[in-house]
């Protein structure tokens, strides 16, 4: 859904938007004269480009003292994988605009802007204008990188590539969103894939593979049940010794005798 839309001129030589971190995934378009994301390390001014920021990139807009530019504003709590692909690790990416390109833009943004909370189909219009931004991104992307981030992948492949991954990075204690980042999904179609494949979420399958890597290393009598549990994804011996009890019937203590602490 639509959380925020603006299309006008901006003044961001006088009033910078200084870089801080937003809640949104951010759409931003300069239509005429110049504007720069402003990244914590640099700034760069451009015309006719539409940027795309994450919700966690640090950013904001400036642009030369005494100009103008005219602009347009986006702001969805999500975008499709192919974006986020896009964006990685970088946070940020950014297409060149043509004519067209920008008075497509300019419409949209009229048309977003004008969306009532009222309207009963406010939903439909919102994805309809989140369909044709990213439309707008992935048309100006080479074609091979968009066939390499669309070509369609086994979903039963991808989710026992996920529980590996989550497996081999315990110890960190990452999340369903830090599973799905490394495979390149967003959490949501994670979530949708492992309840396709397994018939459960992503958390069901985490825990039990916490639970068995800590089976797996209680058999190591000189471990005490704190290194257990730091090395299986727990943040301590409590928290393994309630996550075993309510899976398992009985306390870790009592499948290897050890010492605690």
């Amino acid at each position: 859904m639509l959380r925020y839309a603006s299309v006008g001129e901006r003044s961001y030589g006088e009033k910078p938007w200084h870089p801080h971190t937003r809640y949104s995934w951010e759409f931003q378009a300069v239509l005429e004269g110049e504007c720069a994301l402003w990244l914590p390390a640099r700034k760069e001014r451009r015309s006719r480009t539409l940027w795309l920021a994450a919700p966690e990139c640090v950013h904001g807009w400036a642009a030369e003292a005494g100009t103008t530019c005219r602009v347009c504003v986006f702001h969805f709590p999500d975008v499709p994988d192919l974006l986020r692909v896009l964006v990685g690790e970088r946070g940020h990416a950014e297409v060149a605009l043509d004519e067209a390109a920008g008075d497509r833009l300019e419409v949209l943004a009229q048309r977003a802007v004008a969306l009532l909370p009222s309207d009963p189909l406010s939903g439909i219009r919102s994805d309809a204008i989140l369909a044709e931004l990213s439309l707008l991104v992935a048309e100006r992307l080479p074609v091979e990188q968009v066939r390499r981030f669309t070509a369609p992948s086994d979903p039963a492949r991808l989710v026992a590539d996920a529980m590996a991954w989550y497996a081999g990075n315990l110890a960190a204690r990452p999340g369903v969103a830090e599973m799905a980042q490394a495979m390149r999904v967003s959490t949501a179609h994670l979530r949708r894939l492992f309840v396709s494949v397994r018939g459960a979420p992503p958390l069901a399958a985490m825990g039990e593979i916490r639970l068995r890597r800590a089976e797996d290393l209680m058999r190591d009598r000189t471990l005490t049940l704190d290194e257990v549990a730091r090395r299986s994804g727990y943040a301590d011996a409590s928290s393994l010794s309630h996550a075993y009890h309510a899976a398992r019937g009985v306390p870790p203590g009592r499948v290897a005798g050890r010492r605690r602490g």
